[in-house]
């Protein structure tokens, strides 16, 4: 297993935190010392994250939580409270409902490969849809009049063009510009 050393930063007497570590995506763990209660922040993302943040609280001769607050569902943030013991855990409504539906997840290799099928067919299905946009885009772009070029279509000009005389964009079926009257010249 990967040694990893991640040392608990002291913000003041009251506030501690474990810093992210990109390699594993855990997430910024921290602790609120209070008057009457002992705060966590996210629980982190699995017993080993939990185990390293407990084990520098007592190299720092620290109080250990009782409380434990899920700013939102993503499992690093969540996937650790399972592995501390004596904490009451809050979240907002919505981090709950989305930690319910995962409770009714199947943890099986075979339905965790199914799940990861899933949002991989979900994301190729997004990324389809922004690069058909993006292709979208740069098709009108390219049939967009530069600015003094006239289009002909089939019920007549249509000017898109600053006007030389008042300054203004014109976007007419005219060959007279709608501010100052001014002839636009092809």
């Amino acid at each position: 297993m990967e040694k990893i050393e991640l040392k608990l930063i002291k913000v003041s007497d009251r506030l501690y935190y474990l810093p992210h570590y990109e390699k594993n995506d855990w997430c910024t763990v921290a602790l609120v010392i209070g008057d009457n209660h002992v705060m966590m922040l996210d629980s982190g993302a699995s017993r080993r994250h939990v185990e390293m943040f407990m084990q520098q609280l007592e190299e720092n001769s620290l109080p250990k939580p009782d409380l434990c607050f899920l700013t939102h569902w993503h499992w690093d943030h969540t996937y650790g409270l399972a592995h501390i013991d004596g904490v009451t855990s809050f979240a907002t409504k919505a981090t709950n409902e989305e930690l319910r539906k995962m409770q009714a997840w199947g943890w099986t290799d075979e339905e965790m490969k199914k799940r990861i099928n899933e949002l991989t067919t979900k994301c190729n299905q997004l990324q389809a849809a922004v690069d058909n946009y993006e292709k979208r885009i740069a098709e009108l772009e390219a049939h967009m009049p530069k600015e003094g070029e006239w289009i002909d279509e089939q019920r007549g000009r249509w000017i898109y063009a600053k006007c030389n005389l008042c300054g203004k964009v014109q976007d007419v079926r005219s060959n007279y510009c709608p501010n100052c009257g001014a002839r636009m010249e092809e």
